[in-house]
Order: structure tokens, then sequence, then C-alpha cells
């Protein structure tokens, strides 16, 4: 493909493109849409207020485990919450003592003790409670434990060690919901137990005209995206925006012919004018191994005081760990 990029039809075909493949997708701007008038997903119910007139009333944390489980049972999160005002409030066992099973996905919300500005949250403390024990091992039908020289083995329970691959915080209250906080990678142990998240800086609830979050809606071909090391992350890009949410597949497979939502949080607000492209890279090593992933298409919109308005779209293309070209790690699309 040479010259000036056009934006294909989803009938379309590309040629197949090459490892760690960007393709940037330069946002359509469209005009204003109804709640009826939208591409994807079900209308948002919450309005967003203007300035400072907000509050905070409970927290809402998003969290994505790696490849090492968090145990549960005795082996659980703590966290505090750290406010502007040198005041602590602590929740304990976040997952309810639940295990979080590798490459899975948690919510959990914290009610605040009081209704609170969200620039006077500052920082969040997380705690890994990792304890080994010893637990002995019982036949079944039997009321004591098996020969104790299995049973020392068997019973012994290692202290326990928890990859969380990211956080994400938001605020709610009456009508507010925006981004408080995010974390990357971190892996708990016994000698790594805590994690501090700091707040972004001046937050306030954003102005009625701005966008808090974009939806994807990907669309798979007659080829997988395989998930394991082989994802698809998202990066965003407009006026003192550069956001990167990578592996937004949760290393999953994404199974051909099938359709899959994926919800960006911004860490600040903007307009829908001040989104200027979006990229979306894979992690696609070369070789005999490597995978290829033809996606047949995928829809943006912009969430904008609880309205759905387009914001990009883009048709078929194969991204491909087998390729290499002049067009073998961009793709843009321009606006005008």
């Amino acid at each position: 493909m040479n010259g000036t990029m056009v934006r294909p039809t989803p009938a379309h075909r590309l040629p197949v493109m090459a490892a760690m493949f960007c393709f940037v997708i330069v946002a359509h701007l469209s005009g204003q849409a109804t709640q009826n008038n939208r591409i994807l997903l079900k209308p948002q119910s919450r309005t967003l207020l203007a300035g400072n007139a907000c509050t905070v009333s409970q927290l809402r944390f998003t969290f994505r485990t790696g490849n090492d489980d968090l145990r549960g049972n005795g082996n659980d999160l703590n966290l505090e919450i750290h406010l502007a005002n040198g005041s602590v409030q602590f929740a304990k066992n976040v997952n309810q003592g639940a295990n979080w099973p590798n490459n899975s996905v948690h919510t959990a919300s914290i009610p605040l003790e009081h209704p609170t500005p969200p620039d006077q949250i500052k920082s969040i403390r997380l705690i890994h409670l990792a304890q080994g024990g010893f637990s002995p091992a019982v036949l079944p039908g039997r009321n004591g434990p098996i020969d104790p020289a299995v049973s020392a083995v068997s019973g012994i329970k290692t202290e326990d060690n928890w990859d969380m691959l990211d956080v994400q915080i938001a605020g709610l209250g009456q009508a507010v919901n925006l981004p408080i906080a995010a974390g990357g990678f971190h892996r708990f142990t016994g000698s790594d137990p805590s994690f501090d998240v700091n707040a972004w800086p001046n937050i306030a609830c954003p102005s009625p005209d701005q966008v808090r979050q974009l939806e994807f809606l990907f669309k798979t071909g007659n080829d997988d995206l395989r998930g394991g090391k082989d994802n698809v992350g998202i990066t965003i890009y407009g006026d003192g925006l550069v956001q990167s949410k990578p592996n937004v597949n949760q290393g999953q497979r994404w199974a051909d012919g099938s359709t899959h939502e994926v919800t960006v949080y911004l860490d600040r607000p903007a307009t829908i004018q001040q989104i200027h492209k979006i990229m979306l890279e894979t992690s696609f090593t070369g070789g005999s191994g490597g995978d290829n992933w033809n996606m047949d298409s995928v829809q943006v919109v912009a969430v904008v005081n609880g309205v759905n308005h387009p914001l990009a779209t883009y048709g078929f293309h194969r991204f491909s760990s087998n390729w290499s070209g002049p067009d073998a790690k961009t793709l843009t699309i321009a606006t005008h």
C-alpha cells in the first residue's frame, strides 16, 4: 500500500503485516449522536458534573491478575486509602477470602466513610497478606490424617505470591464516575508485601463536553488472536494525553468469528476534538510459531455526558509476525 492511506471497507484486504505490528487510527470526528444512535454497547447511565462540584462516596478497584494467582483463604488483600488531611481509611480482605486465578479480572467497591472531593484522595496502599502454613492431608472417608510421611509433604503450604498485572481505581458518587489512579505490574511476595498507588494530581470532575472513557468493539475474522504472549494493546494520543493499555485481551484467545468489547478510562478528561489518534500494537514474535490475527473491524466510541459518540472505525486488517514492509508497524488514516 503506497501513497495516501484511505479508509478500507470491511471487505478490503491488506497485505500481511510484520511482527510487533503497530497500526494507528486517527480519530474520525463525528457530529452529535443521540443515546439511541450509537455503534456499540449499552447506553451509559451516569452524568458527569462540571468543575469540582462533586464528591466521591466510594472507590471501585479493577484488578488484573497475571501468571501467579492471589491464593485467598488467609492469603488476602488489604488496602489503605490516604487522604489529604492525613487521615487513613482501612479496608480488610478486599477479595473476601476468594482465590483470584491466573489471568483473571476482579472488581471490588470500597465505600468511603465520608463523601470526599476527588482531589482530596492522595494515595492507596495495597497490602498482600502472604502466609504459609501446614494442613495435614486426610483420606476420603477417614477421620485422621494419612501416613505422616505423606502428610508432611502434601500438607505444606508455601508462602503465597501474587502477580498483579495492573489496577484501575475509579471514584463513584452521585452522578460521578471518574478515574482516580492506576498502577502497573507488581509482584507481591513475603519480602515485598505492599504497593503504593498515587492518585493523579489535580483530579476534578469533567465538564459536560469531555470524554471520560472510550469503548472499543473488536471483531475477529477467520484467524484468531492467540493470547498468552500474543496479545494486543491500545495507545491513545491527544492534546496533553498519551495513554497506553497493554494486553487488552488479558492474555485470552479471541476465537475466529468472535466479538469483544474493551473499555479504556482516560487518565485525564478530554474533548472529542482533543483526541487525535489511536494505536493498536501486537506483541507477536516472529518465526515458525509466530501468531497472525485477522481483525475484521474495530469500532471506537467516546462516552460524553452519558451519550455514545462514534469516534473512529476501521475495517479489515491482518496483524502478522511473518511479514515486513513499509507499512508493517504503522498505518495512518487522516481525519481530513
